[in-house]
């Protein structure tokens, strides 16, 4: 994630402070955000249609 943070905050002049926190809020609740999406997404799948699962 680090790869990403950086390039985006350190945008513009180097001399002026960059808001790289908020920044990092930001992508830190979008990525919680998604994995329990996924989460969810997932359970729903194992226990309300384990039907749709494919059977190894």
């Amino acid at each position: 994630m680090e790869s990403n943070v950086q390039p985006a905050a350190r945008g513009g002049d180097p001399r002026e402070p960059t808001d790289e926190s908020r920044l990092f809020r930001f992508t830190l609740w979008h990525s919680i955000l998604l994995a329990s999406a996924i989460g969810v997404i997932y359970s729903a799948y194992a226990y309300v249609v384990p039907g749709w699962m494919p059977q190894p």
